[in-house]
């Protein structure tokens, strides 16, 4: 299993772990068993790091007791646990064990690929902001198709990304209208989004940005990009004052 798990009985001592847990213990200088293996008091350890003003462990502390006393019938945490080499993150998950024996199963799943993902992410949409701050001066003058083109290349280099598309608001028909397009084919220029409606128009109901990185299974693909495309992540950000909308898919 990639999760580290361990078994606690009712009064937050180990009763047992997996393989994955112990190999973690070693690989970090814990010293084990002593302070997390096997008969080791894990709800201890956890309060003295809690009692150093350790926010995390406290909430922890917390969330486990809370577990173990039956007021609580799961508990989960993000928690960044780096090391003097890398920066890592783990999803602590605690659930009561099943039938009759009190205790619980506590388990850490290691998320920093998500963790980096989502920061990476975080960067590109502030990025984009600085975009759509200069484009909201500009854009209202001559030859704006010309200007939203310049605007969108801009965007995708700043985010690497592979395609892109700037709507603009139709109030007449209600849709969103692609006036600018990158990485698409002419079919993108027939392409038209209702508020809600797939990445663009859910950023343009919204009025705020969305990251989608699973695009492939999300609920917010749209099936023409799907069909024609290997998009695998998108960002979509209002500008130009909430008038026109911008998408970013990027692969």
């Amino acid at each position: 299993l990639a999760e580290h798990i361990a078994v606690l009985d009712a009064g937050g001592r180990i009763v047992a772990t997996n393989e994955a847990w112990e190999r973690f213990a070693r690989e970090n200088g814990a010293p084990f068993p002593g302070q997390v293996g096997v008969s080791a008091d894990y709800l201890a350890v956890v309060r003295r790091a809690a009692e150093t003003g350790d926010e995390v462990a406290h909430a922890a502390l917390l969330g486990i007791q809370a577990v173990l006393d039956g007021s609580q019938t799961t508990f989960e945490l993000e928690y960044p646990c780096h090391s003097p080499v890398t920066r890592r993150w783990f999803l602590l998950h605690a659930t009561p064990l099943a039938g009759s024996r009190a205790g619980a199963v506590v388990s850490h799943l290691n998320i920093t690929s998500r963790k980096q993902t989502e920061e990476q992410l975080a960067t590109r949409t502030c990025q984009l902001e600085a975009v759509r701050v200069v484009t909201s001066e500009i854009a209202s003058e001559l030859h704006l198709t010309e200007l939203l083109d310049l605007i969108l290349r801009r965007a995708m280099e700043m985010v690497e990304g592979v395609s892109g598309t700037v709507f603009l608001w139709d109030a007449g028909a209600q849709v969103l209208v692609p006036t600018a397009w990158r990485g698409f084919g002419p079919w993108r220029g027939e392409t038209r989004l209702r508020l809600g409606e797939a990445v663009a128009g859910t950023a343009a109901q919204r009025r705020e940005a969305l990251i989608v990185n699973d695009y492939r299974t999300s609920p917010y693909a749209g099936p023409i990009i799907l069909e024609r495309t290997a998009i695998s992540a998108v960002l979509g950000v209002p500008l130009l004052n909430n008038v026109a909308r911008f998408m970013t898919p990027d692969t």
